[in-house]
């Protein structure tokens, strides 16, 4: 899926992800593909924006959101 639906700003200890359009209830899983530590859960894109916690722990992470219709928002970083 296209990332322009979804804005990522990233901090040590979380991220706020900010939706540009009301994209429904999302799964969220949220990867650290260092140490296969992982965060998933459930947002609702309706609120605008979500802060998602992360431990800080530094690693490559992968990030993605899926819709109810099965589209999915993915996203990498690293800390």
């Amino acid at each position: 899926g296209s990332m322009k639906a979804v804005f990522f700003v990233i901090y040590m200890n979380g991220i706020c992800a900010t939706f540009n359009q009301d994209l429904g209830e999302l799964d969220v899983l949220v990867e650290n593909l260092s140490t296969g530590e992982y965060l998933e859960g459930t947002v609702d894109s309706a609120e605008g924006y979500v802060v998602l916690p992360l431990s800080g722990t530094a690693g490559v992470y992968n990030i993605s959101f899926v819709t109810a219709s099965g589209v999915e928002y993915t996203g990498e970083f690293e800390l």
